[in-house]
């Protein structure tokens, strides 16, 4: 009796969890903000010494112009993003709006 109750359950289990009417989940269209912050070492704490030394004052106080590019990942790559951002050596923030996928970043 133990054995036909376990292989009904086994059964009921087995047919329970098969459909062939799942549809796979689609990728949203809609982009996802956020927004990358770039630190130098120095903020970090993780500089090494003989680095440190050598680094100025004064030059982490200058202002850059930071570029940030986002390429798709397939065949035929093409830029979908492209921002530029203005910060100093030590910090800057670029924010980003992007539809979920597989990107390489420059």
């Amino acid at each position: 009796m133990k054995k036909i109750v376990t292989i009904l359950l086994f059964a009921l289990t087995v047919f329970a969890g098969c459909s062939k009417d799942e549809k796979p989940t689609p990728a949203p269209t809609m982009p996802v903000n956020g927004v990358i912050y770039l630190h130098s070492e120095s903020v970090l704490k993780n500089e090494p010494a003989a680095k440190a030394a050598t680094r100025g004052a004064t030059a982490a106080e200058q202002t850059l112009t930071y570029t940030f590019e986002a390429w798709t990942n397939d065949t035929k790559p093409r830029c979908v993003l492209h921002k530029i951002a203005n910060g100093t050596l030590d910090e800057a923030a670029i924010e980003i709006a992007l539809v979920p996928g597989t990107y390489d970043f420059l």
